[in-house]
């Protein structure tokens, strides 16, 4: 009986995560995938990108111009998926993975439906995982370089690491991977 219950409260939880706009994917479907994946999680988390049970990782998949299938890695440790939230995420462990569709060039797409739907699925999903900003706590700066003197800046996003956290993947027709580091 308390199985039964268990089993009701998990299912009718993922219905509901999915009736809210974001939904689960399977990603890493093959060896070759989850390698790929485990490897650049686990640099991440070596070079300090993720720490701390901190951080989730943004993979943008697309097709580039020759039709090879593409993800775009990098790490967010803040909650900026907010202004363009994606409709899936995946796991890899205990990593969480925030799925975006992405164009021929690897920009991201946005989905403009059910966006409040989505970023609400979305925290659900990340937890504490991430460092959230809100209007109600904003973070400020003081920028001492503007021209009329000290200034208070607003803080709306704070990314992991640095822009070296950047991967692109590209699966080729003959099984091989490629790695590029994006300019």
């Amino acid at each position: 009986m308390h199985l039964s219950l268990t089993l009701l409260a998990l299912l009718l939880s993922a219905s509901s995560l999915r009736a809210q706009g974001c939904e689960p994917i399977k990603l890493a479907t093959d060896a070759q995938k989850r390698g790929v994946l485990r490897d650049y999680i686990s640099t991440c988390y070596q070079r300090h990108f993720l720490s701390k049970n901190k951080g989730a990782v943004k993979l943008i998949a697309y097709q580039d111009a020759e039709g090879r299938p593409c993800w775009l890695l990098n790490t967010l440790v803040d909650d900026q998926y907010r202004t363009a939230p994606p409709a899936h995420y995946a796991r890899l462990g205990n990593d969480v993975i925030l799925v975006y569709q992405g164009d021929s060039q690897g920009n991201a797409l946005s989905a403009a439906d059910n966006v409040a739907a989505r970023v609400a699925c979305l925290r659900k999903v990340l937890g504490s995982r991430v460092y959230h900003y809100t209007e109600e706590d904003p973070q400020y700066t003081l920028d001492t370089s503007a021209p009329d003197g000290p200034k208070k800046i607003k803080i709306t996003h704070f990314s992991g690491g640095s822009s070296h956290n950047d991967l692109l993947i590209k699966f080729n027709k003959d099984g091989t991977v490629t790695k590029f580091k994006p300019v």
